[in-house]
């Protein structure tokens, strides 16, 4: 059982589907209007890329096409409770119809780009790795093309006819800045950390079986 796959399959399902509902909440930084996944979204890039550079990019599609499937299942249910007729104790249905029935368009938002900017990061990652050995390169380019694809497609889709076209542009320009500095910027170095620290440390592991196979 490999544990590290485990824990990034479960991180980058996590990360994802809090995304998601967080895009329902717009918020304002500086007077700047984004989704609050923002916070959160650009990591889901940065464990797309260490998922490709340790299991490469087929287990990458694995991973992206058993997120959607999951993100699927959740909108589902909850649809299914917003709909169902509520207890007469229940004194918060308004709000959470209110919340969970608009969810539909942004969650189909936030997958259509999910989908597109997850298999083009793994395929653009895989794609530099085959050219050039440098992790920091494959990194940064994979999640640059990615940020900017799924930003355009995730505002557009979620936000067109709601927000007016400037403040919908605006809106797109901002959060492809956000994500950059968070997904590229802190990004980037907390790859190549986690690689050269697990790299390390399962050279260390082979190591010892080594020593203990000549051993015995």
């Amino acid at each position: 059982m490999d544990k590290r796959l485990i824990f990034l399959s479960g991180l980058f399902f996590t990360l994802l589907i809090a995304s998601n509902f967080m895009a329902m909440k717009l918020i304002s930084i500086w007077g700047i209007i984004l989704p609050s996944a923002v916070i959160c979204y650009p990591l889901c890039f940065v464990v797309n890329d260490l998922i490709n550079e340790f299991y490469g990019y087929k287990m990458v599609k694995t991973v992206v096409v058993f997120a959607f499937i999951f993100n699927a299942i959740i909108v589902g249910l909850l649809t299914l409770a917003a709909i169902i007729v509520p207890s007469p104790v229940y004194e918060n249905n308004e709000a959470f119809r209110i919340i969970f029935l608009s969810a539909p368009r942004i969650l189909f938002a936030s997958f259509t780009a999910f989908l597109v900017s997850g298999f083009l990061n793994g395929y653009v990652f895989n794609k530099i790795r085959q050219k050039n050995s440098f992790l920091s390169l494959r990194s940064a380019v994979s999640t640059f093309l990615g940020i900017i694809v799924d930003s355009f497609l995730f505002i557009t889709l979620a936000y067109a006819f709601a927000v007016p076209l400037e403040n919908l542009m605006l809106m797109v320009l901002w959060q492809i800045l956000a994500k950059l500095l968070i997904g590229v910027a802190l990004g980037t170095p907390i790859t190549m950390l986690i690689v050269r620290l697990s790299n390390k440390r399962h050279g260390q592991e082979k190591s010892e079986k080594l020593e203990v196979k000549n051993f015995l």
